[in-house]
């Protein structure tokens, strides 16, 4: 269960829709942001969530046993 919601939550974050989402909530609540800091944290956080996603997929046993194979070679 914990890992289909981490799952879930990684593939919201990696949409810029969500983060868009997330910075209208924060205007809504009285937090001013100008075009160029949404267009800058919704490219920010789309990219570090990527990143951490391109990161478990090179740490996941499937892959470190594909590596260790193709060493072997």
């Amino acid at each position: 269960m914990k890992a289909k919601v981490s799952t879930y939550l990684l593939q919201r974050l990696s949409e810029s829709s969500t983060w868009r989402g997330l910075l209208m909530l924060a205007t809504a609540a009285g937090i001013t942001i100008t075009p160029e800091q949404t267009d800058a944290i919704v490219d920010a956080g789309v990219a570090v969530i990527r990143s951490e996603e391109h990161t478990s997929e090179l740490q996941s046993p499937m892959y470190l046993v594909c590596r260790l194979l193709l060493e072997k070679k």
